[in-house]
């Protein structure tokens, strides 16, 4: 995977070989290097739910994905969630982290949203608990790269675009419910509907009311396969929460049914790199095995009001 380039953070502000807590502000904290272990100790020092400290400007661009690392590690083992509020992924969060005396690696992926494009690290309690009055937190070795976005369109390239009004509909005759599908979709920010890709069909149809398989995305969540049927009846067959997806960006989007009906998804684009890979899934899995709908009429695009689609090729497999 492309991980991108990493931003010019000082050295002396993220490796701490010398005293650059300076260079960070503080966010209901306050900030010490530790000469001996060439690190930075970050203090709970107001009221309030979280703590740590943050940088504006740090991003070339609003809506640009990123990816940030380091190590941390806390003098007081609690329950508390590193996240990024409201500035990366509108709140990248992770609870629990276990942390311990002992330096953990911890990796974030997610979207810039505010304009101002800062970056905030904080260490927050669970709710409605307060912070701890001698609550901290060390880190060490971060670093934050900015993901290159997936290559856009060829000049003269085509697509589909939802400018306005109810969702449309649109019925493409596709016999094939076995082989290699492949699509690109682009989220526009002010969605709030799914954009879909049903890609084995019995008819054309307005969801639900239709028989097979498909993959939606919306900005704010992350990519779902999922098979539906005329009962009605939805399931998810495998969920990616990638949080919110890079507005105005090009993803790609492959899924593969094999002979013994084993359906595998991938994706690439935003903070998922430009490398097509089997995404890990959070509900369901990766590979995931129906044999429900074995045959196919046709394939159906619906989009979110503002997002865009490109079909794609398809490779047809053989049912054995």
């Amino acid at each position: 995977m492309n991980f991108g380039l990493a931003l010019p953070v000082p050295a002396a502000s993220s490796q701490f070989d010398t005293d650059g807590t300076a260079w960070w502000d503080n966010y209901s904290a306050t900030k010490a290097w530790n000469s001996t272990t060439k690190d930075m100790t970050v203090t709970y020092s107001n009221s309030g739910s979280s703590f740590g400290f943050y940088k504006a400007e740090i991003f070339s661009a609003q809506h640009q994905a990123a990816r940030i690392r380091f190590r941390a590690k806390s003098s007081n083992i609690d329950d508390r969630g590193f996240y990024f509020p409201d500035d990366l992924n509108n709140k990248i969060e992770v609870l629990n982290p276990n942390l311990t005396t002992s330096y953990q690696q911890y990796e974030f992926v997610g979207t810039v949203s505010r304009s101002n494009k800062y970056l905030y690290i904080r260490l927050h309690a669970t709710s409605p608990d307060a912070v701890p009055v001698d609550a901290d937190f060390t880190i060490d070795d971060i670093c934050i790269e900015e993901i290159p976005p997936l290559p856009g369109l060829d000049k003269g390239q085509q697509y589909l675009e939802r400018v306005s009004g109810n969702p449309a509909v649109i019925g493409i005759n596709s016999p094939y419910a076995y082989g290699t599908w492949r699509w690109k979709f682009k989220v526009n920010e002010d969605t709030t509907g799914r954009g879909r890709f049903v890609f084995i069909a019995d008819k054309v149809g307005a969801y639900p009311d239709v028989n097979g398989y498909g993959v939606d995305w919306r900005g704010g969540d992350g990519i779902r396969l999922f098979k539906i049927t005329t009962d009605p009846l939805f399931s998810v067959l495998a969920e990616v929460s990638i949080g919110t997806m890079s507005i105005n960006t090009w993803y790609e989007v492959e899924v593969t049914r094999t002979n013994d009906n084993e359906f595998i998804l991938y994706a690439r684009g935003g903070e998922l790199g430009n490398d097509f890979i089997q995404v890990t899934v959070d509900i369901g899995s990766n590979p995931v095995t129906d044999s429900t709908f074995t045959t196919s009429n046709y394939n159906m695009p619906t989009l979110g009001e503002g997002d865009c689609f490109i079909p794609g090729p398809i490779t047809e497999g053989v049912q054995q």
